[in-house]
């Protein structure tokens, strides 16, 4: 029988380092605040567990690793590990308040130091365990999806967040950055195996509250950089849309289809009750675990635990997720006309029609072809300049250009001519400044 279920009575046990400071916790005073999403379901994002508890007096606690394990004398298991960041206390009295945090806190550093000397490209798999050794936290080993991604150079920061790259990783790979009991890494998938919670470790009749939908299953994955990109889309309706994620700037609509089939095929199946519930401590339920209660299944997304030993188990979310505002194909028609805008990663095409007066005018461009547009634009309007070349640099005796091009027309003016253009050795003068 699990030491967590069994009717035996059990208690929490504190550690500074290898050193007990149970006795001098007051009882009742434990409380932790540990999530892997706060709100509608959005993978990648990064949550701090928070620790707090309460001693009789000062035992010097700030900037030392905090164990707390649970059970009973003889058989107890680690459930967390902290590092204090500070204690405190009030005027006139001995009691100090003490706050620590997991091992994901140490991620809340700039890293834009390691990002700019890494070679590229490099793998996701050696890119999360090269961020890992930077800021010194160990990971546990897990297989992501999109491991194999192989990550281009897109950005040169000068401040970058080491919380946001654990975002951008989780986001491509439908999980969630998550710190260990150990004070490791993991990356916390949503769980396929149910566990049941059975009806007599709850707290009260108002123990389970929910929601009065089940949460739609996703649909489809768009990966855009920003508003109005267009980035690659597929599936019909209820899209997870992974937008402004560096890792994936700049990649073709190969490279994205590719990143975007394996995320759904990660998440596709995901759906639950948003609900929430109060139970007896169960520390072998997890984050991520997928549960039920009474028929009814949900994830355990946000979790807080009490000093009277007791969890709050909840699943927040929406019915459907937040609709897709990219523009893959925008249409509007006004008194039978029409602006047709589609867009595909590499190519626009727009239509304007005017039914009413028979007239269709249509243009495609695409990347290659536009520059090749805008060079010939500029051979143009430069074709259209005379060009005389001089073999002097100009300086305020050469310069307007009358007191050394005597002999070219002017128009009679102190001015340049517009159709003129002067070519010097390593440079030139432009009244128009076109270059």
């Amino acid at each position: 029988m699990s030491i967590f279920t069994d009717d035996t009575v059990k208690q929490l046990f504190f550690y500074k380092g290898d050193t007990e400071i149970t006795g001098y916790v007051i009882p009742g005073s434990y409380k932790i605040q540990d999530y892997i999403c706060t709100g509608q379901l959005n993978f990648g994002e990064t949550n701090t567990a928070k620790v707090q508890f309460k001693t009789s007096e000062d035992l010097s606690l700030t900037g030392n690793y905090i164990t707390v394990r649970y059970g009973t004398n003889e058989n107890n298991v680690q459930i967390g590990k902290y590092k204090i960041n500070y204690s405190s206390h009030k005027t006139n009295s001995t009691v100090v308040t003490v706050t620590g945090y997991d091992a994901v806190k140490q991620f809340n550093k700039d890293i834009s130091e390691w990002y700019n000397a890494l070679t590229w490209p490099i793998r996701v798999s050696d890119f999360r365990k090269s961020l890992c050794e930077y800021i010194g936290v160990g990971q546990e080993r897990a297989t992501l999806v999109n491991d194999d991604f192989q990550i281009e150079e897109t950005i040169a920061p000068s401040k970058l967040s080491g919380i946001e790259m654990l975002f951008y990783i989780g986001q491509i790979n439908g999980v969630f950055p998550h710190a260990t009991t150990n004070y490791t890494l993991d990356w916390v998938s949503l769980g396929t195996d149910i566990y049941e919670i059975p009806k007599n470790i709850t707290y009260g009749p108002q123990a389970y509250e929910s929601k009065s939908y089940t949460t739609a299953s996703i649909g489809g994955v768009v990966i855009r950089q920003e508003d109005g990109d267009v980035g690659v889309s597929f599936g019909t309706t209820n899209k997870y849309v992974v937008q402004g994620n560096i890792l994936v700037y700049g990649c073709s609509a190969d490279e994205l289809s590719v990143v975007a089939n394996r995320l759904y095929e990660k998440i596709k199946d995901i759906r639950y009750i948003p609900c929430s519930i109060k139970t007896k401590y169960m520390p072998d339920i997890s984050l991520g675990t997928r549960c039920a209660y009474d028929g009814n299944v949900f994830y355990v997304l946000q979790r807080e635990t009490s000093g009277i030993l007791f969890d709050t188990l909840t699943a927040g979310g929406n019915e459907y997720l937040e609709s897709d505002d990219s523009i893959e194909s925008e249409i509007e028609q006004l008194r039978g006309k029409s602006n047709v805008l589609k867009r595909e990663i590499e190519v626009t095409k727009s239509t304007i029609s005017d039914v009413e007066k028979g007239l269709k005018n249509e243009i495609e461009q695409t990347s290659e072809r536009l520059g090749v547009e805008l060079d010939a634009l500029q051979s143009q309007v430069d074709g259209d300049v005379k060009q005389y070349n001089v073999n002097y640099e100009p300086t305020l005796l050469n310069y307007p250009a009358w007191d050394f091009t005597y002999n070219i027309p002017c128009n009679n003016t102190v001015q340049l001519r517009d159709d003129l253009k002067f070519i010097y050795k390593d440079s030139y003068y432009s009244k128009n400044a076109r270059s």
